[in-house]
């Protein structure tokens, strides 16, 4: 039980995340809300582990920490640029579903970073739902049918795009943060060095930045800084810990029920309408989502 309310703590954190963050990227960078949020996950979690001494670990795996630290921030700069143009439901649904596509498309180019079991006949036609969703979801995003008015075919086309490139960054950034945590790296060690990248980055961009963030006002940085740590930081860590005490089945459906959360969510942005469309094509990845979880728990259960 308690696995589970965490992570539907992280959906709702995460809804809350996208939906806000998309509001305050009209006005502020999305670059200095990352810098802000990463380099405080940074610093805490770099003293937390050091002080636990779990470092030595990625001494080992410097290669693996350096992946890491390119994939994500790849991810998060393109998901958060996605934010600011398309609707906080869409990205979030492009940026999230790609991912079981991403992995089955790096085993056929004989990419595995971490082994994972076969796909059978019943889990792989949800999968084909899930493909045509994501190509609604898109394509409604770029006709501007999901609820955005206002933006310019190329920056809705540029949202899009961006969020899928996110989730397949994404993706690969998990899967090698999964090797690291299965050569004995724990939880705070990986947080602590996963965005050092993102953290030079995006302190590099704020030197060409028309604002800069040291401009801002000293409640305006505090506010950016709680903002920034309780939904971009903190829902990253509830999301570890709720995954390590839950059925992962159950953990996949609720994840799968956050881009519904998102989209109803949303609807108290004024920049966001309702969209019909929008909800149809979000059900339907919803339902192709739980029903290959389904599939693969029962695949599970069959004895051998």
């Amino acid at each position: 039980m308690l696995g589970s309310l965490l992570v539907f703590g992280f959906v709702l954190l995460s809804a809350v995340r996208d939906v806000y963050f998309g509001h305050i990227f009209q006005s502020v960078g999305f670059l200095k809300v990352v810098l802000i949020a990463c380099t405080i996950c940074t610093v805490f979690f770099l003293t937390v582990s050091g002080l636990r001494g779990a470092l030595s670990v990625l001494r080992g795996n410097l290669g693996i920490v350096v992946a890491v630290n390119v994939t994500t921030a790849v991810a998060w700069i393109s998901y958060f640029f996605a934010l600011t143009h398309i609707s906080p439901a869409v990205a979030n649904t492009l940026y999230s579903g790609i991912g079981p596509l991403t992995i089955l498309m790096l085993e056929a180019v004989g990419w595995r970073i971490v082994a994972r079991g076969p796909v059978g006949r019943g889990e792989a036609i949800f999968f084909v739902g899930l493909a045509l969703s994501l190509a609604m979801i898109g394509a409604g995003a770029v006709t501007g049918l999901t609820g955005v008015s206002g933006v310019a075919l190329r920056y809705s086309v540029a949202g899009t795009a961006f969020a899928v490139l996110g989730g397949v960054s994404l993706v690969i950034s998990i899967l090698y943060t999964r090797k690291l945590h299965d050569r004995g790296a724990g939880s705070d060690a990986i947080l602590g060095v996963r965005f050092i990248l993102i953290v030079f980055v995006t302190a590099a961009a704020e030197g060409f930045a028309e604002r800069s963030l040291w401009s801002f006002a000293e409640t305006e940085l505090a506010w950016l800084g709680l903002s920034g740590a309780v939904l971009i930081v903190m829902p990253i860590y509830i999301l570890q810990l709720g995954i390590a005490r839950s059925v992962p089945l159950t953990a996949n459906i609720i994840r799968a029920l956050g881009p519904i959360v998102v989209f109803a969510t949303q609807l108290a942005d004024p920049r966001i309408t309702f969209s019909g469309y929008s909800l149809c094509a979000l059900s339907l990845y919803a339902i192709c989502v739980i029903g290959a979880n389904l599939v693969r728990a029962r695949a599970a259960l069959k004895p051998v």
